[in-house]
């Protein structure tokens, strides 16, 4: 953003001040610079003309005519290829001798078989800008010869400020915010805002005024004014519009801009006759809208729209309609200022590719206050340009103003705390007051402070942003850097955190699992598609993200199926799990919170069986107690109901030393079908906390057997419904003195039938000698005998 000390002169007095002082200091204080320029136009031999007659010349272009031109002690005739060279136009003239912005010399010539003594001058010549399509138009109540450099300062400076450190603060969108910042940097009076006070038109009738969405537009105002005809604006309002970039027009419309680019506020001036009223709304349909630039766009639903009844006449906080302009024959304004959702002005910009001088700045949250404001300054610079103007209506509104002052207190030496330097409140008192602030001492010695309404909500809301306000302008060069006080001392672990660590690298590193966060709240639409609803009180949120995301998630698991939806297209195979808090209300109506561990293992592998999925699920938990130096778990049957994903067989809760800590199972196939293609899953879900182990478990070393041994293999018959750890502790209960370990190989389920093959292998070994033929032959007797008894059958 570029801003002028030209301008910026009207506010406070700059004189004496070196722009490279100006500069530092800005970046020092208030915002970075990026660069600075110092702005020559064209000033000495450029006086006002005022063309008298205009006599068209034979060329190829129709434009080209041989203007007499008055100015002031004489007229002069000049050959002029300009379009907007007409009898009755005031100009700027530049006479014989005059260096023209470029380094051109205006000098006496023959120009189409006419002599011409001087050169009407467009902007570019002057210096002002790259504008060079046309004459700079001048106002007609200027004298003729009057020297041009009386009315615009021959010399500017121009300061370009990085955007991206305004974005905080709309106030400094605008030259007055940066008056008022260099008015409390360098300690020179800030010159009043002239406005003119607005209720003393509350006589006149109203504007029919409606606000539709007060979500997306808080406070919208419009006055209607007659307007006597379309003049050119005042040479230094165009010059310094010019300077930053921004053409000049008209008045009707520079003046819109000149209050955007001084106060920071867009506003809009409607053709009076073709608007009548305003309502704002959404469009609730697609259509296609043509503005200002006379493009179409199209328009969603969604978007924020002017009406007049249901036409829409703009689109909110961007750019108004084609079809509402104001033209050379307007006679009534509808002037509008308006304050606007800065997100909901961002999606329309950027969905439409459409940015404006008004869409940046609705997009930094401007205060409400703005609006009125900007509408009463109109109508003082009407008044110092001579504008013959008279308001038919009161400035009629719709919404909060939000005039009113905010209240923060700052306990007594809070800044002195904060900066760990010494800054007295009184000091601090005195640099807010600077820029806008009211202080007043608190009865307990600290300061009450009133924020004004021309600073944001955003910006400033608790002691810390007055602090930082503080700060800037007290000077951080000004405060020693120094390392805060603190005992050298180690810090001791954080076992939970580190527990927690270690079980994302046994997941992640030794299992293929991927770590994922969601959101700490549940949306109530998808635990509609999946069927749960969660067993015991949830807790709320106060101000939550939308309606249907109020309720804080109890468990990980249903968010973690969302992923797997989202993700389902994106491999076959794949391993998600989050360790996260989750959030319960207790049988005594206490709040409680505990992180959760939970996992989901995808294989959308056509014709693949659960089994070897389900084992590896099973495998990484207990892992998970393994490196934790934790005694293996125990899983046992667990009920097929209480949740959508506890809907099959093969679910399993795992407990430690007796204590339910977790569960797993296989995704139900009405469960599945919602979030997969194909194939299937398996999750589970832990209390990570009943896993904690020591900071360091104890290594747990077993030496390979020094003699030879040897194994049996015995494949057994089971029902498939009465699972695995069922037949597990049916074969525990045989003991050989030669006997091992027992370990499991395979499983086969045979299809339609009821029965699953499960094969477990025994090892067999003595520490003091060799297996014998007779050891293997007295197991394998004893053993058979075993099952014989327990009615397993051996296939």
């Amino acid at each position: 953003m570029m801003i002028s000390l030209d301008w910026l002169s009207d506010f406070v007095d700059l004189a004496g001040l070196d722009p490279e002082e100006i500069a530092e200091r800005l970046t020092v204080h208030t915002a970075e610079v990026e660069g600075w320029e110092r702005l020559e136009r064209t000033g000495p031999g450029v006086v006002v003309g005022r063309i008298e007659a205009v006599e068209r010349l034979p060329s190829d272009s129709a434009a080209v005519v041989l203007a007499t031109v008055d100015v002031g002690a004489r007229r002069v005739e000049t050959v002029c290829g300009a379009p907007n060279a007409f009898r009755g136009a005031t100009v700027a003239v530049a006479l014989p001798g005059t260096r023209l912005s470029g380094g051109a010399v205006v000098t006496e010539a023959e120009v189409h078989g006419k002599r011409s003594t001087a050169v009407l001058c467009s902007p570019a010549e002057l210096g002002w800008s790259s504008a060079h399509e046309g004459l700079l138009l001048l106002p007609d109540g200027l004298a003729p010869g009057t020297p041009l450099e009386t009315l615009v300062p021959p010399q500017d400076v121009l300061i370009e400020i990085d955007n991206k450190s305004l974005t905080h603060r709309p106030d400094l969108w605008g030259h007055y915010g940066f008056a008022r910042e260099l008015s409390a940097i360098f300690g020179r009076p800030l010159r009043p805002y002239e406005t003119v006070e607005l209720n003393r038109f509350d006589h006149l009738p109203p504007v029919d005024v409606r606000i539709d969405d007060p979500e997306d537009c808080p406070y919208y105002a419009a006055m209607r004014i007659e307007a006597e005809g379309n003049p050119p604006s005042p040479p230094r309002m165009q010059s310094r519009l010019h300077a930053i970039g921004s053409r000049s027009r008209n008045l009707l419309v520079d003046v819109t801009n000149y209050v955007q680019f001084e106060l920071g506020q867009p506003t809009h001036a409607f053709d009076g006759d073709k608007v009548r009223s305003i309502r704002v709304a959404r469009s609730g349909v697609a259509q296609e809208m043509r503005t200002l630039d006379g493009k179409p766009w199209p328009i969603l639903p969604e978007d924020l729209l002017i009406h007049e009844g249901k036409r829409p006449i703009a689109i909110a906080g961007i750019m108004g309609g084609l079809e509402s302009e104001v033209s050379p024959g307007t006679r009534v304004l509808l002037l509008e200022s308006a304050n606007f959702r800065a997100a909901r002005i961002r999606q329309t910009s950027v969905r439409l590719g459409l940015r404006t001088d008004a869409s940046l700045r609705f997009e930094k949250k401007l205060p409400p206050i703005y609006a009125r404001s900007a509408i009463g300054r109109i109508l003082t610079l009407f008044a110092q340009a001579g504008y013959k103007h008279r308001p038919v209506s009161r400035l009629s509104s719709a919404g909060d103003l939000r005039d009113r002052h905010r209240r923060i207190h700052l306990p007594a030496g809070d800044i002195t705390r904060r900066a760990g330097t010494e800054i007295p409140d009184d000091t601090a008192a005195a640099i807010l007051t600077a820029i806008g602030f009211e202080c007043r001492r608190a009865p307990d010695g600290g300061l009450d402070v009133s924020v004004p309404p021309f600073r944001g909500e955003f910006d400033i809301a608790i002691p810390e942003d007055l602090a930082e306000e503080v700060m800037r302008l007290y000077g951080y060069d000004r405060i020693p850097p120094q390392l805060p006080p603190a005992p050298v001392r180690s810090t001791p672990p954080h076992l939970e955190s580190l527990n927690h660590h270690r079980a994302r690298r046994v997941l992640a590193q030794g299992h293929g699992f991927v770590e994922v966060q969601s959101y700490c709240w549940f949306a109530d639409e998808w635990l509609r598609e999946i069927g749960y609803e969660p067993p015991r009180p949830t807790l709320n949120i106060r101000n939550p993200l939308a309606v249907d995301r109020r309720r804080l998630r109890e468990t990980l698991l249903p968010n973690l199926l969302a992923f797997v939806l989202q993700n389902r297209r994106v491999a076959d195979r794949f391993r998600l799990f989050e360790l996260g808090p989750v959030f319960w209300r207790d049988a005594s109506g206490g709040k409680q919170e505990a992180p959760q561990l939970a996992g989901v293992a995808v294989d959308q592998t056509s014709g693949v069986a659960p089994e070897a999925e389900f084992r590896g699920v099973r495998a990484a938990i207990e892992d998970l107690a393994t490196a934790a130096g934790l005694p293996p778990l125990t899983f046992r049957r667990g009920a097929a109901a209480g949740a959508p994903w506890r809907g099959t067989s093969a679910t399993l809760d795992i407990l430690r030393e007796d204590r339910l800590v977790g569960a797993m199972g296989l995704l139900p196939s009405v469960l599945r079908r919602k979030v997969l293609d194909a194939g299937h899953a398996v999750w589970f879900w832990l209390e990570i906390d009943a896993l904690a182990g020591p900071l360091f478990p104890a290594s747990r070393y077993q030496p390979p057997p020094v003699f030879p041994g040897s194994w049996q293999d015995f494949t057994f018959v089971w029902k498939t419904a009465a699972g695995y750890q069922d037949l597990t502790a049916v074969l525990s209960g045989y003991h050989h003195p030669a006997l091992t370990g027992v370990e499991f190989v395979t499983v086969y389920t045979p299809k339609g039938q009821e029965t699953s093959r499960y094969t477990f292998r025994f090892h067999l070994g003595w520490p003091d000698r060799t297996i014998s033929t007779e050891d293997i032959q007295s197991f394998r007797e004893g053993f058979l005998a075993y099952a014989g008894r327990q009615g397993l059958t051996i296939a």
